[in-house]
């Protein structure tokens, strides 16, 4: 039988070209950029395969809107200052104590506007900070027992809700603890609602619009 001849049939391979391009993330796109990096696999002398060092994550800190990369030793020393302090409100149990910490915390963020400022250059810190350390840190320090503490805390507390992401923070504590299965978190939450109230109207931060929007 006759054969048919099908090379002039099969289509020719043909390589597509690879560019790649450098891109430059400020501290702002590398919360939302995502990419995908392909990584090369390393092989010996005899083809067996060769682990290679992964690339190390503790510099990334992850938060509700994407990873920031900073490490806590670069920043600046009222940045370093401010993020010890919060680190140990929740492990102070002496009220005196807390106290001065607070007033610390007062003088540093309200009077020397610290937080403020760093928006712009260390953003990433301060979402973090917001998720992990402020919002909720504070929000725990409102009970009606120590109410020279909760004079303090306010303040704070609500200018950090002005700050990004802030109200996002505040809002999802208010809703869990509201909505918990527990009556005593929800009768807590209530009166951790009424001190905030009641020292909210000594502090000339209600006026503040994003404060008032939130």
């Amino acid at each position: 039988s006759e054969q048919l001849d099908l090379a002039p049939m099969i289509m020719s391979e043909r390589v597509v070209p690879a560019v790649a391009r450098a891109v430059t993330l400020t501290d702002t796109d590398v919360a939302t950029a995502k990419v995908q990096v392909a990584r090369p696999n390393l092989v010996g002398e005899n083809d067996q395969p060769v682990d290679a060092p992964e690339e190390d994550m503790d510099d990334f800190w992850h938060t509700s809107v994407g990873k920031f990369r900073f490490t806590i030793e670069e920043l600046p020393h009222q940045l370093q200052y401010i993020h010890t302090l919060l680190k140990e409100l929740p492990k102070t149990e002496e009220p005196d104590v807390l106290y001065y910490m607070l007033q610390c915390l007062h003088l540093m963020v309200l009077h020397g506007d610290a937080l403020n400022k760093a928006v712009k250059d260390h953003r990433g810190f301060i979402i973090w900070c917001q998720e992990n350390l402020i919002i909720k840190n504070l929000w725990d320090i409102c009970n009606a027992e120590h109410s020279h503490i909760c004079e303090s805390c306010v303040p704070i507390l609500l200018h950090c809700i002005t700050l990004p992401s802030g109200s996002d923070v505040f809002w999802r504590v208010i809703q869990d603890e509201f909505h918990s299965p527990d009556w005593r978190v929800r009768f807590v939450a209530v009166e951790r609602v009424t001190v905030i109230a009641r020292f909210m109207d000594s502090t000339p931060l209600r006026a503040v619009m994003p404060l008032q929007a939130a």
